[in-house]
């Protein structure tokens, strides 16, 4: 399988297999199925974290190969917790696991969001995960240890919302209550960039998004207002580039990153081969003028030494490269441990499009979707939009005054949604939008047939509590809803070859003899255990077919969370 990069031999997020074409390869077979009319989604299980709190974000590991056991992790309280989600290819055995549980040492943490990374350069776990909380600091974590590899300072207050760079899976963007939005790599401590100031929001920022190329930035705050940040800034290109020159020391574990690190060795070969020359020169001149006064001041023994040294060469190990950049020495690749000099942050204190008519309230969620923008704000309300005119392609042709035109494709209504922090993701295949409301369901909008209705094209009520995010598997089989209460619940796509019945679960078939029931009766019968067993038709009769599907009389019951790291509510 083809993996997609960069120039720069970095993976983008998204969906795993992307060929070069933009289409996936590994969707290619999902989207060849058309999803169920009536019951695209049904609910599996429920679990529930031990901390019994709400959990914010839920997100899965997009930089896997689309054959591993997708890995997702959440966060609430002072929690990080990583799952394993196992998919079966009828629906009747998904289930997901935890891993691993990391716990800050602050008890009063409260992690409010996460995102996944991928350093290619990292020797032990290439896989990483970036949480920040009410404390303002994002911490580095590996997941396959989960060891603090980092701690990312400089916001001063709550971190609302991270996100990692599309086309640089070590970059990644983070928004605050300070009114600002910073640019960080995750090898290093220091800020690159930071978007805000006179021209800024006024106040906290709520979410952000990257632009599918990477070049804009779009965010939304407390102050009702949208704006878009360019990022196409030639000192803060040149300040990426310079923190990207690492030194790949771990061995290559896929195509990518064997690209990446030959480029890397590439550069280092150059540089040493260079080096090595300037310093040949160097000598021979220090030689040339010796040899012609080396006599009177009795230098010639110095001369002769200096001369049976042997000069540095592009082929040695390690040459110059775990050395300290000097002031003479200012293009020389990092080495793994090394950090860059200490800069000043860039500051981008004006946005080249903002907004503030869409929402008459706080707007606490912002995508990019292709060449629209969907917002949601704590009015009830979703909105389709763009900047710009009718007729105009680039909103960015005027870079001395910020755009103010917007142009509404479509207003959906999202009812019992009044409070603020309720976000979601879109569908990986482009076909659904997904968003939680405060009552526990999900309301989910057709987007590949056209302009949206108004109305939610389907509702799926999964608990009694507030959704406060939703989360996809990078193929769009399944998806995961958090909730308050520590809650969890594993959400199935179903497709329109698949028998489910009234509540979207799988119908299960006991087969007597070779002949095979459709299971078109609707009749039930209640069981002295308080559970409905549908009846078999006269088809199904004569056919031979036994139906064991159970369900419960109320599907969103739940009970109290144990102590226990996990409770089950299947």
């Amino acid at each position: 399988m083809k993996e997609a990069h960069d120039e720069n031999g970095f993976v983008r997020p998204g969906i795993s297999g992307m060929s070069e074409s933009g289409s996936s390869v590994a969707t290619s077979e999902l989207n060849e199925y058309e999803d169920h009319p009536t019951r695209p989604f049904s609910k599996i299980c429920t679990r529930y974290e031990s901390h019994k709190s709400a959990v914010y974000a839920v997100v899965f590991n997009p930089y896997q190969e689309h054959d591993e056991v997708p890995i997702f992790a959440t966060c609430g309280s002072n929690m990080v917790n990583f799952y394993e989600c196992h998919i079966s290819e009828d629906g009747r055995h998904d289930s997901f696991t935890l891993v691993q549980s990391v716990r800050d040492k602050a008890s009063d943490e409260n992690f409010y969001t996460c995102t996944w990374c991928f350093d290619p350069t990292s020797p032990n776990s290439p896989h990483l995960l970036a949480a920040g909380g009410e404390y303002g600091f994002i911490r580095v974590i590996g997941a396959s240890n989960g060891e603090d590899l980092a701690c990312l300072r400089g916001h001063g207050n709550y971190i609302n919302e991270l996100r990692t760079s599309p086309v640089n899976s070590m970059l990644l963007a983070s928004s605050s209550k300070d009114c600002t939005i910073r640019l960080w790599n995750i090898r290093f401590d220091q800020c690159l960039a930071i978007l805000g100031g006179i021209n800024g929001h006024l106040d906290q920022v709520l979410s952000i998004d990257w632009s599918p190329d990477g070049c804009l930035i779009a965010s939304c705050s407390m102050d009702h207002t949208i704006r878009v940040w360019d990022l196409d800034v030639e000192n803060l290109n040149d300040r990426i580039k310079n923190t990207m020159k690492l030194v790949a020391t771990v061995k290559p574990r896929r195509k990518w990153v064997f690209d990446y690190d030959c480029q890397l060795r590439e550069e280092m070969a150059e540089y040493n081969a260079k080096r090595a020359k300037e310093l040949e020169e160097k000598r021979k001149r220090q030689n040339g003028d010796e040899r012609t006064n080396g006599a009177e001041n009795g230098s010639a023994s110095s001369a002769s030494s200096e001369t049976s040294r042997k000069a540095p060469s592009a082929d040695d190990d390690n040459n110059d490269m775990l050395k300290k950049k000097t002031k003479d020495d200012p293009n020389k690749p990092l080495a793994f441990d090394e950090k860059p000099a200490r800069q000043t942050p860039i500051m981008i204190t004006s946005p080249v499009a903002k907004t503030d008519d869409l929402h008459i309230d706080y707007i606490d969620w912002i995508r990019f979707y292709g060449e629209y923008m969907i917002s949601k704000g704590s009015d009830g309300m979703l909105k389709i939009f763009r900047f710009g005119n009718f007729g105009e392609e680039n909103f960015l042709k005027n870079c001395l005054k910020p755009e103010t035109s917007v142009i509404r494709l479509a207003e959906l209504d999202l009812p019992d949604t009044n409070i603020w922090f309720l976000r979601t993701e879109l569908d990986p295949l482009n076909k659904w939008l997904p968003v939680g409301n405060k009552g526990g369901s999900i309301y989910f909008w057709r987007l590949d047939k056209g302009i949206p209705h108004r109305e939610a094209d389907f509702v799926l009520p999964i608990v009694y509590m507030t959704i406060r995010h939703i989360g996809w598997d990078p193929l769009g089989r399944v998806m995961i809803a958090v909730a308050d209460g520590g809650s969890i619940t594993l959400v199935r796509r179903r497709f329109k070859h698949e028998k489910v019945d009234e509540r979207g679960a799988a119908v299960r078939y006991r087969h007597k003899g070779t002949s095979k029931g459709e299971g078109t009766g609707k009749e039930w019968k209640t069981m002295k255990n308080g559970k409905r067993r549908r009846m078999m038709n006269s088809e199904e009769a004569e056919s031979g077919v036994e139906m064991k599907q159970e369900v419960d009389e109320d599907d969103r019951s739940t009970t109290t969370a144990t102590d226990s790291t996990m409770h089950t509510d299947d």
